[in-house]
């Protein structure tokens, strides 16, 4: 029984190490995710508006 409990803890202790260290990196990456959609968010705000549809969205009757 001893020995069970010992293997229980020592499974436990691992898994939490590796919980820690999985989601001690989610920080930064959640902070790079942030700044790469604020640039592409700024890039889109600088290109021109479209006045007409654009080709693709429209039928051209061949098909």
């Amino acid at each position: 029984m001893e020995a069970a409990a010992q293997t229980i803890l020592s499974n436990s202790g691992l898994l939490l190490s590796e919980e820690y260290r999985l989601l001690s990196g989610v920080g930064g990456e959640v902070a790079e995710l942030r700044d790469d959609m604020a640039t592409m968010n700024a890039l889109l705000r600088m290109q021109p508006r479209l006045t007409t549809a654009p080709p693709w969205t429209t039928s051209s009757g061949s098909g």
